[in-house]
């Protein structure tokens, strides 16, 4: 059975995977940890070091050379109420952004 890392072991699991994007729950399951203060406390410190990059909130990569369109697809994981959300967000994006087109065009 494998064990929980030991200090200093820690960002050597990330950096060991094959994975260069983790989500929070991946991080937590390499790491065998399941308070998510230890989790985000151990992350900050790498991501301030370094050593990690925050690609968004709850993502991280090892380096800024990760795959950018990782994210496409998203919509497949989302449950519908997660949906209903980024698509209000997305809507009122979207006619904030035809406002200022419109007065743009009309100074």
């Amino acid at each position: 059975m494998n064990k929980k890392p030991s200090k200093g072991e820690y960002l050597e699991t990330l950096l060991r995977s094959q994975q260069t994007i983790f989500s929070a729950k991946d991080i937590s399951l390499l790491w065998k940890e399941g308070d998510s203060k230890i989790i985000t406390n151990r992350l900050k410190k790498y991501i301030k070091a370094g050593k990690l990059v925050r690609v968004y909130r709850g993502l991280y990569a090892k380096d800024k050379n990760y795959n950018k369109h990782i994210l496409d697809g998203l919509g497949e994981l989302l449950e519908e109420s997660q949906k209903d959300s980024v698509r209000t967000k997305l809507r009122n994006d979207a006619i904030f952004s035809l406002k200022l087109m419109l007065n743009n065009l009309k100074s």
